[in-house]
């Protein structure tokens, strides 16, 4: 090195020892700019991975938001309302069997995957805590669906070919003691399954606003741009009404 020849050739030791601090000055903010580097290589790359995170998420709550709603509109309206309406108006509805397809179909390992890639590291913890809370809900509401599975198959699903009438109490129109579980199951299910609606909607909300701030972080000139050229559309809509 060019310090090092220069260390050498110096004549008295104040000359050496300035030398040698130069080249060791040298060295560090050599080693310190790579450091630095290799630093913003290192966001780059977790800011690109977290928006990829974030992309696939979104997708995927979108799809689970349309499937979710779909399937809470078909509930209540296919069996929970025409249900009930026709109980508290003194009729006697048969119990039917509620298809299941379309209320399960949340892929969770897709979730899980990410967190096993590094999504833990690259992802903040609240963000992590919001749809953790949305497959929890969800957990929960998959037990509900096993329970109406569960009683229905050993109660109602053995004496199908009966008369609607004989699931009700002789005098009145009050289901017998043995199938008073189908009316606050059915009730329960349409609740829990608005519910998990609204808070896959929510959720896809937040993990939106999420990835617009990263896009945002990972490319600011272009938000720059977007936002100068709705200033001047403002101005000109602005001046046009004048």
């Amino acid at each position: 090195m060019l310090f090092l020849k220069l260390t050498r050739t110096a004549k008295n030791f104040s000359s050496r020892f300035g030398w040698l601090i130069a080249e060791l000055v040298f060295v560090f903010l050599g080693l310190y700019g790579a450091f630095l580097l290799e630093r913003m290589h290192d966001e780059k790359m977790d800011l690109l991975r977290k928006r990829q995170i974030l992309e696939a998420l979104v997708q995927e709550f979108e799809s689970y938001s349309k499937e979710l709603s779909d399937a809470s509109t078909s509930l209540d309206e296919g069996y929970g309302v025409p249900f009930f309406s026709k109980y508290a108006g003194g009729e006697r509805p048969f119990p039917s069997q509620i298809p299941l397809v379309g209320m399960g179909n949340v892929n969770t390992g897709i979730w899980e995957a990410m967190l096993g890639s590094g999504g833990m590291e690259i992802l903040e913890v609240k963000r992590i805590q919001d749809v953790q809370a949305f497959f929890k809900d969800y957990q929960d509401f998959l037990r509900l669906l096993q329970d109406f599975k569960e009683l229905y198959n050993s109660f109602i699903l053995p004496e199908y070919d009966r008369n609607a009438t004989f699931f009700y109490e002789a005098s009145g129109s009050e289901l017998r003691d043995k199938y008073k579980w189908y009316v606050n199951q059915l009730f329960q299910m349409g609740m829990g399954l608005r519910a998990l609606s609204e808070k896959a909607s929510s959720t896809l909300i937040i993990l939106k606003d999420e990835l617009q701030r990263t896009i945002r972080v990972q490319n600011p000139r272009a938000f720059e741009e977007k936002d100068d050229n709705k200033t001047r559309r403002s101005s000109g809509k602005k001046r046009n009404k004048r």
